[in-house]
């Protein structure tokens, strides 16, 4: 018998390496209790954060959520998504609109809302999130204007636009396992919800996430966010690397890098050579530098970017990194040599229970962080004593899915 309740949440994280689905449910003292789990390898329906098959994908998510809700014997209607992939773009903007001299409503933030992403508005593209940093009353910064009295109302906000056809066909593989889309994040926002409380946004902090077939970057300052990116790189292209490089197949490329990985070597490691079934010439040496080369790329790409839009020299308290990769031996050390600053891993932790000794890894910052970013946005105003009924037009999921369905 499966039982279904009001305060239950179910995410799912579509990477190009695996599809992954936990269901956790909203406990009275706010915290997240996970019930289940569950994964299955992506396959060839993704690739580098897209789907390249339609029917793999399918496959994939089912096999995942199947997975999740038999571990929690509940079922699964309403899922809130990863979205990834470099077709996605971000940037920051602003609005504002003049509100004369009458105090400030939530109608007045809904419009200058509503004004910065007029401008966005695109055949091609949707958007994915409009994320207020701050708003100025009169020019003069302030965390909440609500009942604030001034001439003029200004919000800067975080954007992120995906292609619509990307964004149509993964809702397309969630309905066709009879799943309706409750919300899409992008990925990075969600592995940084994952891993960060809200002392680290204030404080300012990066977080970065290797992932399979991508890497991302995510910069909080005073308690916002203020960028975010993706590239096209991640854990694959390291093991294609050493594939390539040492002529080895790809599944031994791919064990050597999660066995060895990078250490500091000498000389001497050219003679250190690695047990393996197969081969028997190859050298810590060479693959601690085949590693490094990649990392050490990725991270500069990113460091690049924060750079140029002014955000880098901006954040103090350190680095943040996570993602399946974040597992690769020496990465903290590659880490220091590019960033000047603290290097932690970061993994699931803050404000979870239950079955939270199966997911304090960082591959599962994406996943867990799903559920903290819908906790925030859709549970807020969840009456936690009343169970929401799944038929009732006025509960909250009603609102998000006519949204999605318009935007679909």
């Amino acid at each position: 018998m499966t039982k279904e309740y009001d305060n239950q949440i179910v995410a799912i994280d579509i990477g190009s390496k695996m599809v992954k689905s936990i269901i956790g449910e909203i406990d009275d003292d706010g915290m997240i209790n996970i019930i289940g789990i569950g994964k299955s390898n992506s396959g060839s329906g993704m690739k580098k954060g897209n789907i390249v098959s339609i029917s793999h994908a399918v496959e994939s998510i089912r096999a995942s959520i199947e997975a999740a809700t038999n571990m929690a014997t509940t079922e699964a209607r309403e899922v809130i998504i990863s979205i990834s992939g470099d077709h996605i773009k971000t940037l920051n903007s602003k609005a504002v609109v003049a509100v004369n001299g009458e105090e400030i409503k939530q109608q007045d933030i809904d419009k200058v809302l509503q004004k910065s992403k007029d401008s966005f508005i695109s055949q091609n593209k949707e958007i994915i999130h409009i994320i207020p940093q701050e708003y100025s009353v009169d020019e003069q910064s302030v965390k909440n204007p609500i009942n604030m009295t001034g001439s003029s109302l200004e919000a800067k906000v975080h954007v992120a636009l995906a292609n619509s056809s990307n964004a149509k066909n993964l809702v397309s593989c969630l309905n066709k396992n009879d799943l309706e889309v409750f919300d899409i994040v992008f990925a990075p926002i969600a592995s940084s919800y994952g891993v960060l409380s809200e002392n680290d946004k204030e404080l300012g902090i990066i977080v970065i996430d290797i992932g399979h077939g991508t890497s991302t970057a995510t910069a909080y300052l005073n308690g916002s966010i203020v960028f975010s990116t993706i590239l096209p790189v991640g854990g694959y292209n390291i093991t294609n690397d050493l594939a390539i490089t040492l002529n080895i197949d790809s599944q031994t490329a791919e064990k050597i890098k999660l066995k060895y990985g990078y250490i500091d070597v000498t000389e001497e490691d050219k003679e250190n050579f690695l047990d393996l079934e197969k081969y028997d010439d190859i050298d810590m040496f060479t693959v601690s530098n085949i590693i490094a080369d990649r990392v050490v790329e990725i991270f500069e790409l990113l460091k690049k970017e924060l750079e140029e839009n002014g955000i880098y020299d901006k954040i103090h308290s350190g680095v943040i990194l996570t993602g399946g990769s974040a597992n690769l031996n020496g990465i903290q050390v590659l880490a220091n040599e590019v960033f000047d600053k603290n290097i932690k891993i970061g993994f699931p932790h803050h404000n979870i229970r239950g079955l939270t000794d199966l997911i304090k890894q960082p591959e599962y910052a994406t996943l867990v962080g799903l559920l903290h970013f819908a906790k925030e946005y859709h549970y807020l105003n969840v009456n936690k004593n009343k169970k929401r009924k799944k038929s009732d037009g006025s509960n909250w999921f009603r609102k998000i899915k006519d949204a999605i369905a318009k935007r679909f």
